[in-house]
């Protein structure tokens, strides 16, 4: 799950971690089943072929970085995204600032178990978590845990 671990303070734990769904390797298949295609019903410029192998590499490339750099977190005192395997960004709102979390979900995420939620925060702050697997799970979690907060206060 990356090094979303040494995002936790001293004085949290873990509620739930989540990812990327495997949703996202869906569009470099289909690109790359359509280059092959092209590629070997072309029987001239050959030099097309070496671009096209080159376009499949980084697709995948980018979709599997884009997979293993990717976290999903809940503390008990925080939201944490974190993005990047080479240059690491990390952004979290506190539980406490959390003023709302939206879930957007079209069909084929409804039946495959994929959607977008959107917690935003006091002031603006806003984490989109962008194609997580079992949003409504997450979600759930996120707003039983303020609710934990607040009735602790």
């Amino acid at each position: 799950m990356s090094n979303i671990d040494a995002s936790l303070m001293p004085s949290e734990q873990w509620l739930d971690q989540s990812e990327l769904h495997w949703i996202i390797f869906v569009w470099p298949v289909f690109v790359s089943i359509a280059i092959t295609f092209f590629m070997l019903h072309q029987h001239f410029l050959f030099l097309l072929n070496y671009v096209g192998i080159a376009i499949i590499i980084y697709l995948f490339a980018d979709v599997l970085i884009r997979y293993m750099g990717t976290a999903y977190a809940l503390s008990t005192g925080r939201v944490i995204l974190q993005r990047g395997l080479f240059f690491r960004r990390t952004w979290d709102v506190p539980l406490t600032r959390v003023e709302s979390v939206q879930m957007q979900q079209s069909l084929l995420g409804k039946i495959l178990g994929y959607g977008d939620i959107i917690v935003n925060g006091v002031g603006g702050d806003q984490l989109v978590f962008s194609t997580i697997e079992n949003p409504q799970s997450f979600r759930q979690k996120i707003l039983t845990s303020i609710e934990q907060l607040k009735t602790t206060r």
